[in-house]
């Protein structure tokens, strides 16, 4: 019987939490750089500027590991910014790997 009151105040509190799709899509919002400001920085001989660099940072958790990996191979960035987004890299790949060994 205690375990149903819990089940129902748990049941309450994710009614309140919005789903994370919607959740990671609001944080994704407030990051993320268009994608034609990304494409034509990616693609422009000039390095990256700097405000970019940033959001690319703080957008990599949200991109794929070929997305990432697109960036690093493409991307004419800042040293800072090529270990940033190789850290981030090396994690996806290693969930990905572990996902990989566990059928997820």
């Amino acid at each position: 019987e205690a375990y149903a009151g819990a089940e129902v105040a748990m049941s309450s509190a994710l009614k309140e939490e919005p789903r994370p799709a919607i959740r990671y899509c609001r944080e994704l919002q407030m990051v993320a750089p268009t994608a034609t400001r990304l494409y034509e920085a990616v693609w422009h001989p000039e390095q990256m500027p700097k405000d970019l660099e940033k959001q690319v940072c703080d957008l990599a958790p949200y991109l794929t590991s070929l997305q990432v990996d697109y960036l690093l191979s493409h991307g004419n960035i800042s040293e800072e910014t090529r270990r940033r987004l190789q850290i981030v890299l090396g994690i996806k790949q290693r969930v990905e790997k572990v996902g990989g060994g566990y059928g997820g």
